[in-house]
């Protein structure tokens, strides 16, 4: 499991064990940290499991092994959330919402950046994707829930009821063909 620090600590990402044989479940694997001015606010892993992504909104966004080691970096992409897009393609694209109000695919390997998938008009505050990576369900800032197709880059459906306007909501995929969807809103509701 992954945790990202909070006031006092909030430039690290902890990697913690969670259910293994060799080690204590909850025991601390490693700490990572580049600057002391980082403050990482999002974490995905890869889907090798022995490396992550971790990113902010000051402009990091980081690529580390399991060790806490960074393998490479990218400069200036202030993120509010990220996905790891599962390897649909050569290479594993890291999907990054940035300050922009738009989504990024991103390729570590080779550094490349494959432009922009999603546009908004407000900002994406949280993002899921399905676990076939063709789709992405967009938290955006007072706009409610937006279904996209990453591979069209088409927007789907608009989903209102949602009430998101001082905290980010997290929405995902459900059911056994992901055939729901399960939004949190500020009403005190699940949708």
């Amino acid at each position: 499991h992954m945790g990202r620090g909070g006031r006092t600590w909030r430039h690290l990402v902890f990697v913690y064990y969670s259910n293994s044989n060799v080690r204590q479940t909850g025991e601390l694997k490693c700490r990572f940290v580049h600057s002391v001015n980082d403050s990482l606010s999002a974490a995905a892993w890869c889907a090798d499991s022995h490396r992550f992504i971790a990113a902010g909104l000051r402009g990091q966004f980081y690529q580390c092994n399991i060790d806490g080691t960074m393998l490479k970096s990218w400069e200036g992409v202030r993120v509010h959330c990220l996905a790891v897009q599962p390897a649909t393609h050569a290479h594993e694209l890291v999907l990054a919402a940035d300050t922009h109000m738009r989504v990024k695919a991103y390729n570590f390997e080779g550094t490349t950046s494959s432009g922009t998938i999603v546009q908004e008009s407000h900002p994406v505050m949280s993002f899921s994707v399905s676990s076939d990576g063709r789709q992405a369900l967009l938290n955006v800032a007072s706009r409610g829930l937006h279904l996209w197709d990453l591979k069209d880059e088409t927007l789907v459906k608009r989903y209102r009821g949602i009430s998101q306007r001082f905290y980010t909501i997290h929405s995902c995929f459900g059911g056994v063909n992901e055939d729901f969807i399960a939004s949190g809103s500020e009403d005190h509701k699940v949708y």
